[in-house]
């Protein structure tokens, strides 16, 4: 832009035009410079507009594309908790919520996740953000809106735009891929069951002959761990003059396809044991493409017990040959359909044919036997075919040599699916002397009935007057079973009657022994002590004989449970610890570490060791030694506790006594040792209630064992009662 001014001649231009003139420049350029912007916030604008036309244009077209996926998208503001400025309408067809209820309900995607899932899906998000990079991928389960579940594949990352983080994700619907997945994965397991629970071996080979699969049942058969077969050739399996020819066959066959063997169904050849014995197979082939090379897989049946019964159905063919070549019997078959009848030669003889053929099927038969027998003998093979009843008749055949003789006919039907008979076999056997013989017999036995009869007579005497001695005898055991009942009251009686005031005295002597005053002179402590020991030993006998009245009247009942042996043993050797102390004994004990619990009355059984264990004191003399031993024999599942010492021993003439009831071996009015002989008796009753045996090994001046064996079945068979 240009201003001019026009000066008249000969005047110069004052201070005043020259600051007019300036001030009018400034504005211009002013001018100039906002036309210049306005004209540039003009172009700014159309571009603007364009710019922003574009973007839409853009925003549309990529609005399009997130809209047309198969997934579902959303977008959060990291920095602004809450705000969900965008998911993509998919979200309502994959899970059923309208946008609008998912951009209100920040938080549903985590109340509609199945709660199995949702800890490991949370754990996986904490992880990606520990990580700084937020992103991850994880496959889970959402309830849909109607309640059926989706599995959905979810995949998040972190954006930073204008400064501000974006949290994207995305949401697809592997739900398909899932159910075939698990299809698969069953139909696999459904494949490795079938293949590891099928009777019969199954090899896998590579076209070089390397086994790539065999199932366990190969190493029932072969010998052969079958994980060790994998990667060998098959060669192994082979006998050696088959090797050759296998390896050309497969060769031949990968390179033309031609098969050396005209069927590979149920083919038998034989396979090599690992110990180097033939096993006859029957083998089923079949050949696939794998991951572009060639494999055959073959089904293998060991026919070993097939090939045996052949053997023996041969032999068994041959017996039979021979037998009825060598049998008395004549031997019949009928073909009732065609009415062909096969007569073995003895049967032709035995009808006086000779080797002469017998024709005319079953008629000829029918036309010979007699006719008084006739009817009940087509009654016997119509009820034999209808009601299947055994066919066995005696009758009589018309001969050609001696006319009728009796004959025994059995036989046997064969019916087809439809229950119609198709054909019939049998024997003949010649009866008539046996029958004639049989009439003689039953004369014979007319005359015995009678006898017996009067006999029968002269029984019946007997008998009533066993009846007689039979009822002396109940009314004897009613005596005895009162008699019985009077014992045990009369025991119970006694065990309360004694045990009272002993449990008095025995009270007071160890109050008086106690007593540490010198009130006491030695004797008095002496006879004290003698009381006490007396005392005790009064009371031991009653105790002994109510027990075994209670075991012989079975009122004993065992209360097993399970019974810590080296605890139980432990208590043993401190109840009889004092009177073993008294005498300088040494007491050894040995539990075997295996023989843990066992199954018993622990308070029986406490008193079966500990009356072992106080025989063991008291037949030993002072200053010597005795012992408790426990231990377990797994394989006869059995206990086995000995006491063992080294006192006066038994003679092995007097040890079949020695578990009687009263009985002692010094029975003599000055023996040695005190008792009543109850002991043993008691442990032999008491380990017999648990199943058990005592047993006995001792040498005189030397020592005895004895052994105390019960029952120790293994934890998988114990059942304890209730």
């Amino acid at each position: 832009m240009m201003i001019a001014v026009r000066n008249q001649p000969n005047q110069p231009y004052t201070t005043a035009d020259l600051s007019f003139f300036q001030e009018i420049a400034e504005w211009t350029a002013l001018s100039v410079a906002n036309l210049r912007l306005f004209h540039a916030v003009q172009h700014e604008l159309a571009a603007r507009q364009v710019a922003e036309e574009s973007l839409r244009t853009a925003e549309a077209h990529y609005r399009m594309m997130v809209e047309s996926l198969p997934l579902a998208i959303s977008t959060i503001v990291l920095d602004q908790p809450g705000t969900v400025p965008y998911i993509s309408p998919q979200i309502e067809e994959l899970l059923g919520f309208r946008v609008a209820e998912w951009q209100a309900q920040p938080d549903l995607w985590r109340r509609q996740a199945h709660p199995d899932d949702l800890p490991g899906l949370q754990a996986a998000a904490v992880s990606a953000f520990a990580e700084n990079h937020g992103s991850f991928r994880y496959e889970y389960r959402q309830y849909h809106r109607d309640g059926h579940i989706v599995w959905i594949r979810y995949d998040q990352r972190i954006i930073t735009v204008d400064q501000q983080r974006f949290l994207i994700s995305t949401m697809r619907d592997i739900t398909q891929r899932k159910q075939a997945e698990a299809a698969l994965q069953q139909t696999q397991e459904l494949y490795r069951v079938i293949t590891e629970t099928i009777s019969d071996a199954i090899i896998t080979i590579d076209q070089h002959s390397v086994i790539l699969y065999a199932n366990e049942v190969v190493e029932t058969i072969f010998g052969h761990s079958y994980r060790a077969l994998v990667g060998q050739d098959l060669v192994v399996l082979i006998p050696d003059y088959l090797r050759t020819l296998h390896r050309n066959a497969l060769q031949a066959y990968v390179e033309t396809g031609q098969r050396h063997l005209h069927t590979w169904n149920r083919v038998q050849l034989p396979g090599l044991h690992r110990d180097g014995h033939q096993i006859p197979l029957e083998i089923s082939f079949g050949d696939a493409w794998q991951d572009g090379r060639r494999i055959f897989t073959g089904i293998i049946h060991d026919i070993t017990a097939r090939k045996h019964s052949e053997a023996l159905l041969q032999d068994s063919n041959e017996r039979y040959d021979l037998a009825v070549q060598g049998s008395s019997d004549g031997i019949w078959d009928w073909n009732v359909q065609t009415d062909l009848v096969y007569f073995s030669p003895r049967f032709r003889e035995l009808m006086g044919y000779g080797y002469a053929p017998f024709l005319g099927g079953m008629a000829s038969l029918d036309a010979a036997i007699h006719p008084d027998d006739r009817d009940r003998t087509v009654a016997a093979i119509t009820a034999h075919f209808t009601d299947r009843v055994p066919f066995s008749v005696e009758y009589r055949l018309n001969t050609v040599s001696d006319g009728y003789r009796w004959f025994l006919v059995r036989g046997q039907g064969l019916w087809d699916a439809e229950g119609r008979p198709v054909r019939m076999a049998g024997s003949l056997t010649d009866i008539h002397d046996a029958k004639i013989a049989h009439g003689q017999l039953e004369e014979l036995n007319h005359t015995l009935e009678q006898r017996i009869a009067n006999r029968t007579a002269q029984l019946e005497s007997t008998l009533q007057d066993l009846r007689e001695r039979s009822e002396e005898l109940a009314r004897a055991n009613r005596e005895l079973a009162q008699a019985g009942r009077l014992k045990d009251e009369f025991l119970a009686n006694m065990s309360h009657e004694l045990r009272t005031p002993l449990t008095s005295i025995l009270g007071r002597a160890e109050l008086l022994q106690e007593d540490q005053s010198e009130l006491l002179t030695d004797f008095q402590r002496r006879s004290i002590r003698s009381i006490e020991e007396s005392g005790r030993h009064l009371l031991e006998l009653i105790n002994d004989i109510l027990d075994l009245s209670k075991i012989e009247a079975g009122k004993i009942t065992l209360e097993l449970q399970s019974v810590a042996v080296a605890e139980l043993c432990q208590s043993c050797i401190r109840m009889v610890h004092s009177t073993a102390f008294k005498k300088r004994l040494t007491v050894h004990t040995s539990i075997d570490p295996a023989l843990t619990t066992i199954i018993a009355d622990q308070r029986r059984l406490k008193q079966i060791i500990v009356n072992l264990l106080s025989n063991a004191i008291k037949f030993t003399p002072a200053d010597n030694k005795i012992g408790l031993e426990a231990r377990a024999d797994v394989l006869a599942q059995e206990a086995h506790f000995t006491v063992w010492d080294t006192g006066i021993g038994i003679a092995k003439e007097d040890q079949s006594r020695l578990f009687q009831p009263f009985v002692q071996i010094d029975s003599s009015l000055t023996r040695q040792y005190e008792g009543t002989g109850l002991g043993l008796m008691l442990v032999t009753h008491l380990t017999s209630m648990h199943g058990g045996r005592v047993t006995l090994d001792s040498i005189p001046d030397q020592g005895s064992r004895f052994t105390v064996t019960l029952p120790w079945p293994l934890a998988s068979q114990l059942r304890l009662p209730g």
